[in-house]
């Protein structure tokens, strides 16, 4: 569709913004795809010069959205300074963070519309009692937690089978999507201090990690709440609220009370074993066989090596056996909503103005399925609005 010059008079300079996180584009590279010089995109960026028809049917196409995305009016769907956190690595570059957090951004104003017609489960969550400090030691607390956490849910002592939808029952709205970047495998954020949401790669289609990086994002929910987004920022911050993360997802995971008892032999072929049962991986099993006491820090070294040798560091035995995890709880919501006729398809794609297939994939949602209609799934109890 060819835009006039007047029409492109009401580009809002924003949303190519917003277009050029979302796609990972540095302005440098988009103006080379484009054919232009940095400076032409850089003046659309900030306001100071108007796109050309011409130029508009470029961007549209590049980036792949629909006109009508960049003329929208911007919005905030997370207020100012709200911390996100992410599961990544270490050398994971600035712009791939930025994907996600727009990626996060869009997926938060797809829920405050499905939540205007939808109540679902209060968020069942314990309380710590200190807050974040970067030289405090937690750890007993984090222990408590976990335990705490797993008595409020009735998940007793054992493995927990299916994680993500006792997160769903207990008010924590999980999406999983493709992210596209193999060095962030998840991330969540607290939603204006109203409702939990924890979004999970599916770039990895491995049941043991992302299951540890559902219960690692719960930790960040439950230990980190009220946390300050220049922590996050922090370098050494940030590594403290990783750490504390990954002992709150072992505890809860695997309880001190069970699971080191379970650990009668200490080699690799009996923690294969294990991972059947407790659906954890070998790697995070051996850590925690350490953290307890059930195992030496020599004898932890050692099988850690042996990891190395048999190269598992990335892939473990059962991985491409044991069944990921899905959630359902939007799908359910989005589902109850359109079928009742108090949301439509389109009126969902109006709230972000790109295409069908993008949102079906923020949401976790079957292909087609805003055209179709045809999921029929069944999870978590939730209700219409009155």
């Amino acid at each position: 569709m060819t835009m006039t010059e007047e029409q492109v008079q009401e580009f809002n300079p924003d949303k190519l913004r917003q277009a050029l996180k979302a796609r990972a584009y540095k302005q440098t590279e988009f103006a080379n795809r484009l054919g232009v010089v940095k400076s032409m995109v850089n003046g659309v960026l900030t306001g100071s010069k108007k796109p050309s028809p011409s130029f508009f049917q470029q961007v549209c196409e590049i980036l792949d959205f629909p006109p009508e995305f960049f003329f929208q009016p911007t919005k905030t769907p997370l207020q100012p300074d709200t911390p996100i956190f992410f599961r990544r690595y270490s050398t994971t570059s600035e712009i791939s963070i930025k994907a996600s957090e727009q990626k996060l951004e869009w997926l938060v104003e797809l829920l405050s519309e499905i939540l205007m017609h939808i109540t679902i489960p209060t968020p069942k969550l314990p309380n710590p009692s200190s807050s974040f400090a970067p030289a405090t030691d937690r750890t007993d607390e984090i222990e408590f937690l976990a335990t705490q956490c797993r008595a409020l849910w009735g998940l007793g002592d054992g493995p927990i089978i299916d994680l993500v939808r006792f997160m769903e029952l207990n008010g924590i709205l999980v999406a999983k999507t493709n992210l596209g970047f193999d060095k962030i495998d998840a991330f969540s954020c607290w939603v204006n201090n109203k409702f939990p949401v924890v979004l999970l790669g599916n770039d990895k289609s491995c049941c043991a990690r992302s299951r540890f990086d559902a219960a690692h994002e719960l930790g960040h929910l439950i230990l980190h709440r009220y946390v300050k987004s220049q922590d996050v920022l922090d370098k050494t911050s940030y590594k403290k609220l990783e750490n504390e993360a990954d002992r709150f997802a072992s505890a809860f995971l695997m309880p001190s009370s069970s699971f080191p008892n379970e650990v009668y032999f200490e080699h690799l072929e009996y923690f294969i074993q294990l991972k059947k049962r407790w659906q954890v991986s070998i790697a995070a099993m051996i850590r925690r066989s350490k953290d307890t006491g059930r195992i030496s820090t020599t004898k932890y070294e050692r099988l850690y090596q042996q990891i190395s040798m048999n190269r598992w560091r990335k892939n473990e035995p059962l991985d491409d056996e044991l069944t990921p995890e899905s959630p359902m709880l939007i799908c359910k919501a989005v589902e109850m909503a359109i079928e009742s006729g108090c949301l439509t398809s389109q009126a969902l794609q109006n709230v972000l103005k790109v295409k069908m297939s993008e949102i079906e994939d923020l949401l976790n949602l079957q292909a087609g399925f805003l055209q179709q209609r045809n999921i029929n799934s069944k999870v978590v109890s939730i209700n219409l609005k009155k």
